[in-house]
């Protein structure tokens, strides 16, 4: 299965990036291929430096080396820590407290 990955933000969307089949996204694949190099620029040059990353709890997005990147190349962002899932009840979102 292929899937994407993009990013919507207020100033706009960047490109779809997709992640080829078959393919682990484990935490070296996430920090060096999808985040480094196409997510993280396509979102400065949309948004420049006014936008804070916020991603869930999954492993790849815990490891030590993830975190470490967002905090030296993103103005701010939301860790797995502090995430709230969105979820959709009868046509509304709201955050889902667990």
């Amino acid at each position: 299965m292929t899937y994407g990955v993009g990013c919507r933000i207020k100033m706009g969307v960047t490109e779809l990036m997709f992640v080829d089949p078959g393919v682990k996204v484990n935490s070296q694949y996430y920090h060096s291929v999808l985040l480094s190099q196409p997510m993280i620029p396509a979102i400065k040059q949309v948004a420049s430096d006014t936008f804070v990353f916020q991603q869930d709890s999954a492993p790849a997005h815990r490891a030590r080396d993830t975190i470490q990147l967002l905090q030296r190349e993103t103005p701010d962002f939301i860790g797995f820590d502090l995430w709230l899932p969105i979820v959709l009840l009868e046509g509304r979102v709201t955050s889902a407290l667990i």
